[in-house]
């Protein structure tokens, strides 16, 4: 995790997005596979290359450095074993991710409505 929470840093800081993003991903699935728990692993299968192209989808809402923050945090309080600080860390970024890319659908959405209408 740390090196890939490095890579993602190096390339934030180079302003390479899409690394950051392909890093962050491979940070997700750590966890997961770190998890050592075998139905977590199951169900998060299936979804990973979704949830990797959503994450590029809303890539663009916000530089790599919050995203790169955000996961440095998370490995601090696993690294430390404080369970209740990495849930609380995982929930809020769970939930800041989930309304960006509501954010970024609903635009997506809006802008596409408004070029099919007739002027």
């Amino acid at each position: 995790m740390e090196r890939l929470l490095l890579l993602s840093r190096k390339a934030a800081e180079a302003g390479r997005l899409r690394e950051v993003v392909a890093h962050n991903a491979d940070f997700h699935q750590q966890i997961v596979e770190a998890s050592g728990n075998p139905l977590l692993q199951e169900l998060m299968s299936p979804l990973d290359s979704r949830l990797r192209r959503l994450f590029r989808l809303t890539s663009a809402l916000k530089d790599g450095n919050p995203m790169c923050s955000e996961h440095e945090r998370l490995h601090e309080a696993i690294r430390d074993h404080d369970e209740v600080k990495a849930e609380e860390l995982a929930r809020a970024h769970v939930a800041g991710t989930r309304a960006s890319a509501m954010r970024y659908l609903a635009a997506g959405t809006t802008e596409n409505q408004d070029s099919s209408t007739p002027s």
